[in-house]
């Protein structure tokens, strides 16, 4: 058996590499990479969120001492707080017995106590973790201490009017009588208001001043609950713009990153199809060119098959003919 040499043998070919596939490969990795750190991100912004809002709400919660988380405050003034019972019975509406934690009487007992470590402000971690749920948490809480402004100040007022009708001892049973009903209903033990059972205008004008002094102290706190509040929006629209912003940073580099990576891949693609090209019309050169050597090698071919040369002359003219085979005729 012998080797056709006329069958072209063709090189062996190693792997082709495409650039423009690699480069797809490397910014799809790249992409998943930062989801996965944006996905951690968020992950541990919610963990530290929950944390915060927990000791949010413990902060809040905060007992007086000598009391448990869950129990309720003690409704007399407990060991190292004010008792003013010896002034108006406690309490009538005193804010400091309604838990606010800002009234006199809770900054008088936070003074005694020995300083401790200053410790990250709940409220501001929690904004800081979680701004949507700030406001939603705001939002309750504010509606919560109002209502519980709104009723310290019904009760306060209720207390005046009854104050208003007592002139005598009669009319202090009668008015007692419903100060104990009121209380109840406000979930307040009326045995803890201790009044007096002997009718005295001072008494009566004592009880009155005390209740003025109430309102005012009422309305300071709601004051003071306001400002508070703005201080907290104020806060939430902050970290809210700031998390903004650092969003549009963020949404902006990818954007950035996406807009290089297609640059790449489109370079890439334009070289690929330009080295086509460039092969395409080499190849085409070349087939020209051997068309035009092969055009070339048969043109002379071809005159050569016109046959052997005729005989010419010239005749008595002086004009230049040639032999046919037959006759002579003019050279054309």
């Amino acid at each position: 058996m012998t080797l056709d040499t006329r069958i072209p043998l063709m090189a062996a070919q190693g792997a082709q590499v495409n650039l423009a596939d690699i480069a797809q490969q490397a910014e799809r990795y790249k992409a998943l990479r930062a989801q996965r750190e944006a996905f951690e991100a968020e992950t541990e912004r919610k963990t530290n969120a929950r944390k915060s809002l927990a000791d949010l709400i413990l902060s809040q919660h905060e007992q007086a001492p000598g009391t448990r988380f869950g129990e309720e405050r003690p409704a007399v003034p407990p060991e190292g707080l004010p008792d003013n019972r010896a002034i108006t019975p406690y309490p009538l509406t005193n804010p400091a017995a309604m838990g606010m934690s800002d009234t006199p009487a809770t900054r008088i007992a936070m003074s005694g106590q020995p300083q401790q470590e200053e410790k990250p402000d709940p409220w501001a971690e929690y904004v800081k973790y979680d701004p949507e749920g700030a406001i939603d948490f705001r939002a309750s809480t504010a509606e919560w201490q109002q209502k519980q402004l709104e009723t310290a100040s019904d009760l306060n007022e209720q207390s005046m009017q009854l104050l208003g009708g007592v002139h005598d001892q009669p009319s202090y049973n009668r008015a007692r009588a419903m100060a104990y009903r009121l209380y109840s209903q406000y979930g307040i033990d009326p045995a803890q208001l201790q009044l007096p059972d002997q009718y005295s205008p001072e008494l009566v004008r004592e009880l009155q001043m005390q209740g003025m002094e109430t309102r005012k102290q009422l309305q300071t706190v709601l004051d003071e609950r306001k400002l508070d509040w703005d201080i907290e929006d104020d806060q939430i629209d902050n970290e809210r713009m700031d998390r903004n912003t650092d969003s549009l940073i963020d949404t902006r580099e990818e954007r950035l990153d996406e807009y290089r990576r297609a640059n790449r891949v489109r370079e890439a693609t334009t070289r690929r199809g330009q080295d086509l090209t460039d092969t395409r019309v080499r190849r085409g050169q070349d087939i020209s060119s051997r068309d035009r050597r092969r055009g070339q090698d048969i043109r002379p071919t071809r005159g050569n098959r016109q046959g052997p040369a005729r005989p010419t002359a010239t005749d008595a003219n002086g004009n230049k003919i040639q032999f046919d085979g037959k006759k002579w005729v003019p050279v054309k």
